[in-house]
Formats: C-alpha cells, sequence, structure tokens
C-alpha cells in the first residue's frame, strides 16, 4: 500500500540553525540519502547532501537564502520532501511524505508539522492581519473619500455636472494611488521589522538581531509615550481636583 501525505501552512517563520539541524537530522534517521537546496536572492542556487555546507554558508545580504528544500529518501514510494519558501505576502511551508508503511508515515509527517511550529516567531499570523486589515481599512477610507469629492464636485449648477463629476473622478483616483503608495511603505516597513521568512544564517544573524532591536526600539517607544501620557493626565486630574476642593 502507499501512502502519500502531503500539507502546507502560510504563515511567518524564522528557521534558526539548531531548528534545521534537528529537521534534517530527524529525517535522515528516517529516509536516505538527504539532498539539501538552497535558492538565494541573486538568483543562485547551493544544492547539497551534507547540511554543514548550508550552515557555513556565509549567506549575506547581497546572496541571503530565500527559499529551501530539503528532499529525502531514494526511491518514488518512500521519501519525500520539505520546503521552505517565501510567498508574496506569507511565507509557506509545505512537505509530502512518501511510503508502504502507515504509521512511518504518520509519525514522520506529525515530526515535521511540530519543526513547522517551532519555526514560528510570535508574531507569524499577524502579517496576515496586517495584510487583510490594511486592505479592508484602505478600502473603506477611499470609498468613503471618493464619494465625499463626488458630492462636493457635483453641487452647483447642473450644466457643470458632468465635468464636476469628471473631476471628482480624478481626484478619487489621485487620492487612491497616494493611499496606495503609503500603504505599500507600510507594508514594507512592516515585514522589514517583521520578517515574512527568515534563515537566520550566517551573516543573517546579525541582521535579524538589528532589525529586532529597531522594532524594539520603535514599539517600545510608543508604548513608553502612551503610558506617560497615562500617568501624566492621571496626575493633572488628581491636582486639578485638589485645587479646586
Amino acid at each position: 500500500m502507499d501512502i502519500r501525505i502531503s500539507r502546507k501552512k502560510e504563515y511567518s517563520i524564522i528557521v534558526a540553525e539548531h531548528e534545521l539541524r534537528a529537521l534534517v537530522n530527524f529525517l535522515s534517521s528516517e529516509y536516505e540519502p538527504i539532498e539539501i537546496t538552497a535558492k538565494c536572492s541573486d538568483g543562485s542556487s547551493l544544492t547539497t547532501p551534507q547540511l554543514d555546507d548550508i550552515i557555513n554558508f556565509e549567506n549575506s545580504n547581497f546572496r541571503k537564502i530565500e527559499s529551501l528544500e530539503v528532499n529525502f529518501g531514494k526511491s518514488y514510494s518512500q521519501g519525500g520532501n520539505v520546503g521552505f519558501g517565501g510567498g508574496i505576502y506569507l511565507s509557506t511551508c509545505s512537505f509530502t511524505v512518501k511510503d508502504t508503511d502507515d504509521s512511518k508515515a504518520l509519525k514522520v509527517a506529525k515530526e515535521i508539522e511540530q519543526r513547522f511550529e517551532e519555526c514560528r516567531p510570535w508574531y507569524s499570523n499577524a502579517g496576515k492581519y496586517v495584510l487583510y486589515g490594511g486592505a479592508t481599512v484602505f478600502f473603506i477610507i477611499l470609498l468613503l473619500s471618493t464619494g465625499l469629492l463626488f458630492a462636493i464636485n457635483t453641487q452647483g449648477k447642473e450644466q457643470e455636472f458632468t465635468s464636476k463629476i469628471t473631476f471628482g473622478i480624478f481626484q478619487g483616483l489621485l487620492l487612491g494611488t497616494l493611499f496606495s503608495l503609503v500603504g505599500v511603505y507600510l507594508a514594507k516597513t512592516w515585514f522589514w521589522m517583521f520578517p515574512k521568512i527568515w534563515f537566520d544564517i550566517g551573516k543573517q544573524k546579525a541582521e535579524l538581531e538589528k532589525r529586532i532591536k529597531v522594532r524594539n526600539w520603535i514599539f517600545g517607544g510608543i508604548i513608553t509615550t502612551l503610558l506617560l501620557g497615562v500617568i501624566a493626565s492621571i496626575i493633572a486630574t488628581l491636582i486639578t481636583n485638589r485645587l479646586t476642593n
């Protein structure tokens, strides 16, 4: 009996060195041989049977790993692959396990899914809400602003109605373009601070630490400012009440 189990997950992931090593070690204990392929940002790819070749890769900014695939097993009915890749909006974790032993296939699939969970950062689902929420807010603002501009520009004499409609549509398109540019910039800033996919190997370890410091500084500053504002408001209220009494 041939068993095939496939899964696909979409969320942000950070593939740390120790997690990748644990995954490969587990797969190599169940299947042989192992082949690892890493695709880099400059269009090049690395294929090797040795995990250390990937771990010791420089992984610099101009040639960083963007996706990785681990193929295991040597026959069509016994083996499979595990993939980590960056999608347009969210990263993708996927795997396929093929075996003639049902219990073994289930065991391997369960272990791979657990490894995926270990690679999820605390913000793993936040990117999805940022994208969907941002798109919803964008369209609501665009519709409201376009409707407002339309209402303003269609007031007046009837003979000017057509020209004012045209001008209102033009203003709506211009406003939509502006919102789009701002939205793209905010999305890029978000995913710079909260990467969709990251291979924490080589020089990218230091780069990730830098981004974590930046986001901690930004969000720490925002939270501190809000707290100080609340405290100042409470103190001002207490002082005012005491003076009035």
